[in-house]
């Protein structure tokens, strides 16, 4: 079977344990995966001046990570829904947050509007050991001595019929205890962060501010925000620095159910200043890998991230994979599987050239006239023959599909399929090219069983939405799988590129 981007994914992860549990060591795992070097991007976001940036790449990881998120997520918000310019469904907010698109990063984001208070969705205890995700864009440019606003974000376990989002708590962020971490952005390596921990309304903790340049680094970057709670046990990464490691952080008092993220004031105008929060998420449950994968035999993680529409492992996964590495070096005779599969970031482009894809076709389906190994440059409103490539393969393709192509090689044998970009042999898939993905986890209110479901519909390529149906072959062939000696579907293949 044809499995092309799962088996690229699962052949990337392979690639960069073993590597970590070859060269391991605390300062130096994962720190060299693919070896690209970095490329220059133009940062330009809404209501911020454009600067340039050293983007994200495959070679950057973060050496001394050891996050590693919870098991079962409580609370996933990428604001994939929300209308742009509104504040989403479900917040709540005593300011002016609208969800926006960037530039720079894919999916949607909430601009933090200044003093303001932002107060999330979720309504479920976060139990005593638990985890937080979610990524941060700074976009600052100084102008005179004016200062930038400062950021706080942090969790609390609300008092006693207090609800998780009550208006009382945008006055004042108060709980049964509470922490929570204040950026103080500069520049010229000024910025600084604080660290505040708070028990019935008092003091456990009070950190000073501390400098902290690593910031300013991230300027007009997505920086990736990790924190971990062991019952009373702090931990605090800053893309993928460790800001803080407290033992006693945590005053053991309430169950944390309440994110909270709030922006200060300054004298800069909302459009020369930006602060955007995107792909919050809250896990709860010890990840024991080491009991998993040696005991149990399997181990499933969502911590391993990779770049929309890219096989590129993004830094923020160096935890899981150090410590999957650690397991590996210790156990050398251990062999492993790893398999994944696609989510859907990037839905609303592809929706989008797809609906247009369809309305063309309804005057006149161009691929039906034409052979396989035709190629078209496709521009919305039109297609067109792409520029001469010598380089180009211009023989027969052959791609073999059968009952057991899903995911991302259904999806890859649909596009060759509708596109004619080679010829599919075979038997149907059993996966649709219309298909339901992105599971979302939600409790059921009174047996408290955690249930799933698909929120997110795959538009086959063609913009057809209501074929059902698996992908055809181009030529039917089917293998017995009782006579080992004979593979006729590769037979018929050979034969039909001419080699036999």
């Amino acid at each position: 079977m044809l499995c092309i981007p799962v088996k690229t994914t699962a052949q990337g992860i392979l690639k960069q344990v073993a590597r970590s549990a070859a060269q391991r060591t605390a300062s130096t795992a994962i720190n060299k995966t693919l070896g690209v070097s970095a490329t220059k991007d133009t940062v330009i976001l809404p209501g911020a001046q454009a600067i340039q940036t050293n983007s994200f790449t495959p070679v950057e990881s973060y050496s001394q990570y050891d996050f590693v998120p919870g098991q079962s997520v409580l609370f996933l918000e990428d604001f994939s829904n929300a209308s742009i310019g509104e504040l989403p469904l479900g917040w709540n907010s005593n300011g002016s947050g609208v969800a926006v698109t960037v530039s720079n990063a894919p999916g949607k984001w909430l601009k933090l509007g200044q003093q303001s208070v932002y107060l999330a969705p979720n309504k479920l205890p976060a139990g005593e050991n638990f985890t937080i995700e979610f990524d941060l864009i700074l976009q600052f440019k100084k102008s005179g001595a004016k200062g930038f606003p400062v950021v706080r974000f942090g969790a609390l376990s609300t008092l006693k019929g207090i609800a998780p989002a009550d208006n009382s708590l945008l006055r004042t962020q108060e709980g049964k205890t509470k922490f929570q971490v204040i950026l103080q952005p500069d520049e010229k390596q000024k910025s600084s962060v604080m660290l505040e921990s708070w028990k019935a309304g008092k003091y456990h903790i009070s950190e000073a501010f501390k400098r902290y340049p690593g910031i300013e680094s991230t300027y007009g970057k997505v920086a990736h925000i990790a924190i971990q709670v062991q019952r009373e046990r702090l931990r605090i990464w800053y893309n993928g620095d460790k800001l803080y490691e407290l033992p006693k952080g945590i005053a053991p008092e309430g169950a944390f159910n309440q994110l909270f993220f709030s922006l200060g004031s300054s004298s800069y105008t909302e459009q020369e200043q930006g602060v955007y929060i995107s792909n919050i998420k809250m896990a709860n449950g010890l990840a024991d890998t080491r009991k998993n994968l040696l005991d149990k035999g399997s181990y499933s993680t969502t911590g391993i991230l990779f770049d929309v529409n890219s096989a590129h492992i993004q830094p923020a996964s160096s935890g899981v994979l150090n410590e999957l590495a650690g397991i590996l070096q210790e156990n050398p005779e251990m062999k492993v599987k790893v398999t994944g599969h696609t989510d859907a970031d990037g839905e609303v482009k592809v929706s989008r050239h797809s609906k247009a894809l369809a309305k063309l076709r309804e005057k006149e389906d161009p691929f039906s006239k034409s052979k396989n190994g035709s190629l078209f440059e496709y521009k919305i409103d039109k297609l067109t023959t792409p520029e001469e490539q010598p380089l180009r393969f211009t023989g027969k393709t052959a791609v073999l599909i059968g009952t057991e192509t899903f995911s991302s090689a259904n999806m890859l044998a649909n596009t060759i399929k509708d596109y004619k970009l080679a010829t599919l042999i075979g038997e149907p898939t059993a996966e649709p090219g219309n298909d339901f993905g992105e599971v979302f986890p939600f409790m059921l209110p009174n047996t408290r069983v955690i249930a799933t479901g698909s929120i997110k519909m795959f538009v086959r390529a063609n913009g057809d939405a209501s074929d059902f149906t698996g992908i055809q072959p181009d030529i039917f062939s089917a293998t017995d799988i009782g006579d080992k000696r004979k593979d006729q579907v590769m037979e018929d293949a050979m034969k039909y590129l001419g080699n036999k």
